[in-house]
């Protein structure tokens, strides 16, 4: 990677492959006075979205208070190393793969840090179908970290 790296999204889906991916980001980061956004997609079946606000609202603080609690200690050392680290979380109803690729966009991120594996029975029997999906669509680069 002979770029500048200045923006880093890392997945974030409470895996321990997405927490280790979080970690190499760190490094990067403070090898590249980089900032880091760890994004967590709630994903909201179509279904669903007709339920009340509130509680969508209600789901959605507990996914930031539970990413929150992942991120405790790659927070304090990011902010021990002057590296500005913010925390996201987005709902979707369409794919994880397309808001991941899209916040990317969005945000003009440099580099993608992704875990090999989700948290889904069938994501863990392969390469995660999301690493896998944001590794082919995605416009910047993708390190994937097992």
């Amino acid at each position: 990677m002979s770029q500048k790296i200045s923006k880093i999204l890392v997945a974030i889906d409470g895996s321990q492959p997405s927490i280790s991916a979080a970690y190499q980001a760190l490094e990067i980061a403070k090898q590249n006075n980089s900032e880091i956004t760890a994004l967590y997609i709630s994903f909201i079946p179509l279904s669903l979205r007709f339920k009340s606000r509130d509680i969508l609202d209600a789901a959605h603080q507990s996914d930031v208070e539970e990413l929150t609690r992942w991120l405790e200690d790659i927070r304090k050392e990011s902010e021990n190393s002057n590296i500005l680290f913010k925390i996201e979380a987005i709902e979707t109803t369409s794919s994880t793969v397309k808001a991941i690729i899209d916040y990317a966009e969005k945000n003009t991120i440099d580099l993608i840090v992704i875990g090999h594996k989700g948290r889904s029975k069938i994501e863990r029997a392969m390469l995660g179908s999301v690493a896998s999906g944001v590794v082919n669509n995605a416009r910047c680069s993708v390190m994937v970290v097992r």
